[in-house]
């Protein structure tokens, strides 16, 4: 049981480098061709980089 827990931790703690590059790609992307939404999508990039930074605190 511990180690299937274990092994569940690890996946997910990979997972968030990846995820971290890709939002930003798309949040720049839209930036450039919607900057009248540079309010909205730099506050949805910022909550979604805060909870995916709470998400792998309570990883370790």
């Amino acid at each position: 049981m511990v180690t299937i827990l274990f092994n569940m931790q690890q996946e997910d703690h990979v997972m968030h480098p990846l995820i971290n590059p890709v939002i930003s790609l798309i949040a720049g992307i839209l930036i450039l061709v919607f900057p009248a939404l540079l309010n909205y999508i730099v506050a949805i990039y910022l909550i979604a980089m805060g909870i995916l930074g709470l998400a792998g605190a309570g990883l370790g």
